[in-house]
């Protein structure tokens, strides 16, 4: 099967196209056939049987991807796909209706010639929590509060000791030559600052419960990160895109505390590419929320590490608390959000943040008396 030629000199294009819809027949993964301009085309027994849980119409030709999944995020990644003749991550699509909820990991696939436009696109996904099951951020119910109880508490415990020990090992290193026993206290102060970000990681913790939440502009917020992210991305290689969507309505949230959270994400995305490659930050709306979506071109994350990303005190990072992720989650769900992890075998990783939208403000109450004036 070398020369491409003996396929079509062997088989028919009737039988190849009846093969490849044997295929999709019986792969497990939801799969959906579009037209450029978003309408259905063919919808696989794994998709019809998704929408069929979630309490949505069967897939009808001509649908569009959020008729069909209940997911704006969907038809957006669809015009992408299309606009740039390219495979475009979908990241973790949110899809609702009366019967639940499930989260779908989906990357849009062009079918194109060598030069001219998407004749075809494919949404290929894979439900990467089922409800029912742990929560829709990953974490176990309970978990993180239970930590919180006893972390501000505990931080406070470790230090004060750390204070001192920290105190009398500046005694002994003015006292000590150069030589192997100042490597060694070296060492002691490498532990004691890893130590003290436990700490702050567990006061962190504690305080994501309190946090007061404002009408907050998200496309603002993820500009000052970037801004802050491009020497560090520059230093590794990365190009840094970002992309906010024109008069995004405003999220409630702590603007100083999601700006922790996002750089956070974007630090993990670079530490995880380690080299040149592609970091995308977006900010838009979908699904009547606010998203952030970073979106590194690394290595990915293997499924049985992606399933335990958001545990307290779970790391593959040398010398890392394992804390990081946990406090952001803490953070993004005390705003009413979620963090989604997803990362699609050879696609990197994606980190979207899900905030709901700021109430507005009631309107003012008229004054008696005074038709259309207002106090």
């Amino acid at each position: 099967m070398d020369d491409p030629r003996c396929c079509a000199d062997a088989v028919s294009r009737a039988q190849v196209r009846a093969f490849v819809g044997r295929i999709f027949q019986r792969v497990d993964a939801p799969i959906a056939l579009l037209q450029p301009g978003g309408g259905l085309v063919y919808a696989n027994p794994a998709l019809r049987a998704l929408t069929a849980r979630l309490g949505r119409p069967d897939p009808a030709p001509g649908a569009r991807l959020s008729e069909v999944l209940g997911s704006t995020a969907a038809d957006e990644a669809l015009r992408t796909c299309v606009a740039r003749r390219d495979e475009e991550p979908a990241g973790a699509l949110r899809c609702a209706g009366p019967g639940g909820v499930a989260l779908l990991a989906a990357t849009v696939l062009p079918l194109c010639g060598a030069r001219g436009p998407v004749r075809l696109a494919a949404l290929v996904g894979r439900e990467i929590v089922a409800p029912g099951q742990r929560g829709e951020d990953g974490a176990s119910p309970g978990q993180l509060d239970a930590i919180a109880q006893i972390a501000a508490g505990a931080a406070h415990e470790i230090r004060n000791p750390l204070t001192a020990i920290s105190g009398f090992l500046q005694l002994l290193e003015a006292t000590v030559p150069e030589g192997a026993a100042s490597k060694y206290l070296q060492i002691v102060r490498e532990e004691i600052g890893r130590l003290a970000r436990i700490a702050e990681d567990l006061l962190l913790l504690s305080r994501s419960s309190r946090v007061q939440r404002t009408a907050c502009d998200l496309g603002a917020v993820l500009d000052a990160v970037a801004e802050l992210s491009r020497g560090r991305a520059a230093a590794f290689g990365v190009e840094l895109a970002l992309r906010v969507q024109p008069e995004l309505p405003p999220v409630s949230a702590d603007p100083e505390r999601l700006e922790q959270v996002l750089l956070n994400l974007v630090g993990n995305a670079l530490e995880a590419m380690a080299g040149p490659g592609r970091l995308r930050l977006r900010a838009y709306a979908a699904d009547g929320c606010g998203e952030v979506r970073i979106t590194d071109t690394g290595p990915g994350i293997p499924p049985d590490i992606l399933a335990r990303v958001f545990e307290p005190f779970f790391t593959t990072k040398a010398g890392g608390t394992g804390l990081g992720l946990a406090v952001s989650q803490s953070i993004v769900r005390s705003f009413g959000g979620q963090i989604v992890a997803c990362s699609p075998p050879g696609e990197g990783a994606s980190f979207t943040v899900r905030l709901p939208f700021a109430a507005p403000a009631p309107a003012a109450p008229l004054v008696p008396g005074g038709a259309g004036r207002r106090p």
